[in-house]
């Protein structure tokens, strides 16, 4: 066979690999977790603080899911929300050596799917409506107690913004 009869085989060959290789990427984000993110503040100075006592965080309605378990000494947390439902109700169980106290948590919110492509799996982004907690006063044996919510980025989607900030008083 002669290189001038060769030459467009090969001609033909390296386009047929470019655009085999050019579809098979995918555009899916690298991080593709949405989540809430809420950061913890004193409520009598509106500095950022840490929570001391241990805190589990249960979500009701999705199968009793734990979402966080036994945390203790933090001040950020990254909650994911449901799709299935327009309100959120999330338990925030303190534990100390007396036992165990919880401070309920209700978020209203829209549910957007997004879609990137067929490669990629549908993604629910949020818009947060309303936040709602239980108010219970803290005690010496459990000192720790949701004074107030305060919503301050209500889209829910792939950045990392803070959307809330969870209020604590303490005794």
């Amino acid at each position: 066979m002669k290189f001038n009869q060769l030459h467009p085989f090969l001609l033909f060959i390296l386009l047929v690999t470019v655009l085999l290789s050019s579809c098979s990427s995918t555009d899916c984000p690298l991080n593709n977790t949405v989540s809430l993110k809420a950061n913890f503040y004193y409520s009598k100075t509106g500095a950022l603080t840490n929570v001391n006592d241990t805190l589990s965080v249960i979500a009701v309605g999705r199968r009793d899911t734990t979402i966080l378990n036994r945390y203790i000494k933090f001040n950020t947390i990254n909650l994911p929300m449901g799709y299935a439902q327009t309100v959120d109700t999330l338990l925030f169980r303190f534990i100390t050596n007396y036992g165990s106290v919880t401070d309920s948590v209700f978020i209203g919110h829209t549910n957007e799917p997004h879609f990137v492509s067929l490669d990629c799996s549908t993604a629910f982004f949020h818009q947060i409506k309303s936040v709602s907690c239980t108010h219970r006063n803290p005690t010496p044996n459990f000192p720790t107690a949701i004074d107030s919510i305060l919503i301050v980025n209500p889209s829910v989607s792939y950045d990392k913004t803070e959307n809330l900030k969870i209020f604590f008083s303490t005794y």
